[in-house]
């Protein structure tokens, strides 16, 4: 028996379960995949990422250029499948996985190739977001993680959301693609009922 889970909030318990469940019972395996962002659907769903796309809005927090990793939904179900089809060579592992790896620039710059013109940017400061979660937090107001989110994946100097380069990643063991930042802002344009400009020209 092979089981197989995402890291995130309240995991520790679960992971000392299927630990000890392991140890006893050597037919059971499990896997633990670490994805960081879901950046495609995360660019769609949270403007506070910096990129409005249906109004062409961009904020840039800092210079712009802190890089970080991410793995598209489409990436998340490669990894899914690809532990599954490697039950032996993915048993008790923690696996590391990532579509692609960036940096608002990047994105920035290919938003504006797929919507064929450019946006209105403005610019903020990842540490202005902390000192609003932290704010919010003190306050009770919810959506603070959201605002620590934006200062943790840009702030500039610590590259703590790059998961790993990807010649240290799990991605080639169950077969994660590496994508660009031109897909993944196709992706969120058209999931969003945009088809992307350049598109439109091929048959």
């Amino acid at each position: 028996m092979h089981a197989f889970g995402f890291l995130g909030t309240g995991r520790e318990p679960i992971l000392e379960h299927l630990e000890s469940v392991a140890r006893i019972n050597p037919k059971f395996t499990f896997t633990r995949i670490a994805t960081s962002v879901p950046i495609d659907w995360a660019l769609k769903q949270f403007i506070l990422m910096g990129f409005d796309v249906r109004n062409r809005r961009a904020i840039i927090y800092d210079k712009g250029t802190e890089e970080f990793t991410g793995t598209t939904l489409e990436g998340i179900g490669q990894a899914i499948a690809g532990t599954l089809k490697n039950p032996v060579k993915t048993a008790n592992l923690f696996l590391k996985v990532r579509s692609i790896q960036t940096s608002q620039n990047l994105l920035l710059d290919a938003f504006q190739m797929v919507t064929g013109g450019p946006w209105d940017v403005r610019y903020n400061t990842s540490k202005g977001r902390f000192r609003l979660s932290q704010e919010m937090f003190k306050a009770g107001v919810n959506g603070w993680i959201l605002d620590l989110l934006v200062y943790c994946l840009y702030t500039p100097g610590e590259p703590c959301c790059i998961i790993s380069p990807r010649d240290e990643s799990d991605s080639d063991l169950v077969r994660v693609r590496e994508e660009s930042a031109l897909e993944v802002a196709s992706k969120v344009v058209e999931s969003m009922g945009v088809m992307p400009k350049w598109k439109r020209f091929v048959s």
